[in-house]
């Protein structure tokens, strides 16, 4: 996954990565000031527009993670039935 487990994280650097490389190159005179501007534009909005979805990835992440209440209640009973108390992988069916 592109964000790993730390999607907010991944997007600050980013977001500090690109605004830090178009501040040198302003302050270098690579680039114009207006361009600068517009760049800089263009990585805030895409900024917030990462960190409104950045929850909506956390969430998918965290849930490849999970068991779910049926799942957990078919490992409870094979467990029960098996004296086999090791969760590993979920039961099939």
């Amino acid at each position: 996954m592109v964000f790993g487990r730390e999607p907010a994280f991944w997007i600050g650097l980013a977001v500090s990565l690109v605004l830090g490389i178009v501040q040198t190159l302003t302050g270098n005179g690579l680039i114009s000031d207006a361009a600068a501007g517009q760049v800089t534009d263009l990585v805030n909005a895409g900024a917030q527009l990462a960190v409104l979805v950045a929850p909506f990835v956390a969430g998918l992440l965290i849930r490849q993670n999970v068991y779910s209440p049926d799942t957990t209640q078919k490992i409870a009973d094979r467990a029960a039935a098996t004296g086999n108390t090791d969760i590993g992988s979920p039961p099939a069916g």
